[in-house]
């Protein structure tokens, strides 16, 4: 079971670091050049930040509870908690995704 959380953990957060980077070369290429694709470099890195609290979840319901021993109720704590990060997360994707993003840069008023 550990070797699944470190597993989730590094794969997560490298793929969340490589989003961020990927975003930050479309915004800064797209401002650049003065072309409309900055707009999905915004989307990445707001993405990607947001996406670290999935993996932060992921990680957290992958906790061997086996390990606490009679301390079952540690389960009770940490298993809404990284389910919770981990809705919140989903949902802050989804969100970001569907942002309308002005030529200014600002984002919409979300309805």
């Amino acid at each position: 079971m550990e070797e699944l959380q470190r597993a989730i953990g590094v794969v997560g957060f490298a793929l969340v670091v490589g989003a961020y980077v990927t975003g930050l070369v479309l915004l800064v290429a797209g401002r650049i050049l003065r072309r409309s694709f900055w707009k999905i470099g915004v989307r990445l890195q707001a993405g990607s930040v947001v996406a670290a609290g999935i993996v932060g979840g992921l990680v957290i319901l992958t906790v061997p509870f086996w390990r606490f021993g009679d301390a079952w109720w540690i389960v009770f704590l940490t298993a809404p908690l990284g389910v919770l990060t981990t809705a919140i997360g989903v949902v802050s994707v989804r969100r970001i995704a569907r942002m309308a993003i002005s030529e200014t840069g600002e984002a919409d008023r979300m309805r």
